[in-house]
């Protein structure tokens, strides 16, 4: 499921809540704690490694990295090895 939060009043939850990251449940059934919002707008983030484009400077996004169908870090065809 994703979501943004950029916009938001200053008290909905920030993606940096823990130590500026997340905890990840993969489909594989493990899960794996990642940083997020390494990259602050208006620059974008890496879309190899980061779900979001960019990060206001309290830890809300704006817009995710998409194909127009799927995000792209949870699309069908992506390809971890790249």
């Amino acid at each position: 499921f994703m979501y943004v939060t950029f916009g938001y009043p200053s008290s909905s939850a920030s993606y940096w809540m823990y130590s500026r990251g997340q905890n990840w449940s993969h489909t594989d059934t493990h899960g794996k704690f990642r940083r997020v919002g390494a990259t602050q707008s208006p620059n974008n983030t890496d879309y190899r490694t980061d779900p979001w484009t960019g990060y206001s400077s309290t830890g809300h996004s704006l817009s995710y990295w998409w194909n127009g169908c799927h995000a792209w870090l949870f699309r069908p065809d992506y390809d971890f090895s790249l």
